[in-house]
């Protein structure tokens, strides 16, 4: 069922959503990076129409991601080169502290509840940055270029099996974690149909998603068919360029930005997922004029 659709062009933005990068539930509360519109809100219910959801934080330069271990709250203002960090109290969020430097545009923050630690990728720079909650407030432990990139834009990290993959526009980087550090493995070369990436998502069977730009989408049986080229397309299911998918309450959820806003879920069991019934929880197509104004109010 679509909860709100791209009818009504005169509502404020705050009732859209533009550039949708990420839906996720932590912690029993939604959460969604409504990235151009420079904000992220959060809910009890999903599927709440946008305008009733409440407001974590509207001053964010194009966020893409937010994670939590249960004490804080951890997103990136991406325009501005920096972190930000929230507790959760009766009233709602509050900003507990802003790390800056952390990278050219952080693009991804992951937390990784074995280590316990925060996992932060810089898009521009290629850099990782190894951060520890202490007290309530994020203590960098490690901070470091990734050259084996060669340079490119690199959009998402994703972190399986004690490996931590860059999700790099031409190849897959993958790293072992070894404690507050990271080691090279390997790096896989992305055939030509899937360079622009944008996320990998692994299924608990080693299986998984694979996103690219411009409204790209594989599945995947295994990660080396993103290089033979034999990787399913099921592009044909997106309108918008798919982004950050993520798992949760029984279903796989992912949303679509750029060309198209909108947020699908698709029914799983176990790994698999019905693609043929995707249900549009949220759809406002293009963007409206009031939408583009507030795009440009902030770095992106």
């Amino acid at each position: 069922m679509t909860c709100d659709s791209n009818i009504g062009d005169g509502m404020p933005y705050t009732h859209r959503l533009y550039t949708p990068t990420r839906i996720t539930k932590l912690f029993g509360l939604y959460f969604i990076v409504d990235c151009w519109h420079h904000r992220i809100i959060y809910s009890d219910v999903v599927d709440r129409p946008v305008g009733e959801w409440k407001t974590l934080d509207d001053d964010l330069a194009g966020p893409h991601s937010i994670v939590s271990d249960g004490s804080i709250y951890v997103a990136e203002d991406t325009g501005r080169h920096r972190l930000r960090v929230y507790v959760k109290g009766a009233s709602g969020f509050e900003v507990r502290q802003i790390v800056a430097g952390v990278g050219n545009r952080p693009h991804r923050v992951r937390y990784e509840s074995g280590t316990g630690l925060f996992y932060v990728v810089g898009s521009i720079d290629q850099s990782i940055h190894v951060f520890r909650n202490v007290g309530d407030r994020l203590r960098r432990v490690r901070s470091k270029a990734v050259g084996e990139l060669n340079g490119q834009y690199t959009r998402s990290i994703t972190i399986r099996g004690g490996k931590l993959h860059f999700v790099g526009a031409d190849d897959i980087v993958t790293f072992r974690i070894l404690g507050e550090d990271v080691e090279f493995l390997s790096r896989l070369p992305l055939a030509a149909p899937y360079r622009g990436a944008n996320d990998l998502h692994f299924f608990p069977d080693g299986s998984g998603l694979f996103a690219s730009t411009p409204q790209k989408l594989y599945f995947f049986r295994r990660l080396e068919e993103l290089s033979a080229g034999n990787a399913a397309d099921i592009s044909r299911i997106v309108r918008g360029t798919p982004y950050y998918a993520d798992e949760f309450d029984g279903a796989l959820w992912v949303p679509e930005i750029t060309e198209y806003s909108r947020i699908v879920r698709y029914a799983m069991e176990g790994s698999a997922v019905n693609f043929a019934d995707g249900r549009v929880l949220f759809d406002f197509g293009k963007p409206t004029p009031a939408s583009e104004l507030r795009f440009a109010a902030l770095p992106q």
